[in-house]
């Protein structure tokens, strides 16, 4: 479950968003009172998305953009604001705001903006997972091409080797390398008796 932070000084906002458009869609809603809570969640929590609210005592919206990018802290944001200008826009998306929804919105409007904002990380999540998953296969195809190089060379041994003591401590060196051990023993069944052989 996806969990959506949200930022607002605002109780009835914050209670809006969480009932109905948060939870009946499936996400986790957390909620901050100011700027400074906000941080201390978002560091803490680690939130999937933050709706930060521009207009907030103690530390407004474009503050919290930018401790955030002074720590680090890298969580996609919609700014909601009652001040739509291009100046705010300008500096919010510079600050790395994904969008930003003008208050008073409607459910769809924030809900599209959520949905805009969040396929961007989940895209993101995905290509990482598949290129760790590519990793994975590379490295396994690189050990079967050792054992493969491995068993070439005994067979090789096996077909031009004829001298029995030359042979067997080849193989128990392959089976050695094939099985990472630390060490391996060659016993045949001679006489009805287990001797030691390599």
């Amino acid at each position: 479950m996806e969990r959506i932070l949200i930022v607002d000084d605002g109780r009835e906002n914050r209670e809006f968003i969480a009932e109905y458009v948060l939870e009946p869609n499936g996400y986790q809603a957390l909620m901050a009172k100011d700027g400074m809570e906000g941080l201390d969640m978002a560091e803490e929590h680690q939130p999937d998305l933050m709706l930060l609210d521009y207009q907030m005592p103690r530390m407004n919206g474009i503050d919290v953009l930018r401790i955030m990018a002074q720590r680090g802290i890298n969580i996609p944001v919609i700014l909601m604001t009652f001040y739509g200008s291009e100046e705010i826009a300008v500096e919010v998306y510079r600050l790395g705001v994904r969008d930003y929804i003008k208050k008073p919105f409607s459910v769809e409007e924030m809900l599209l903006a959520i949905e805009r904002s969040l396929s961007d990380g989940r895209l993101r999540r995905e290509k990482e997972a598949l290129t760790e998953r590519l990793i994975q296969s590379n490295r396994e195809l690189q050990t079967r091409l050792q054992e493969l190089n491995v068993l070439y060379s005994v067979g090789k041994s096996v077909t031009t080797l004829t001298d029995m003591s030359q042979l067997l401590p080849r193989i128990v060196d392959a089976a050695v390398k094939v099985t990472n051990a630390e060490e391996g023993y060659l016993h045949l069944l001679e006489n009805g008796s287990l001797i030691c052989r390599a």
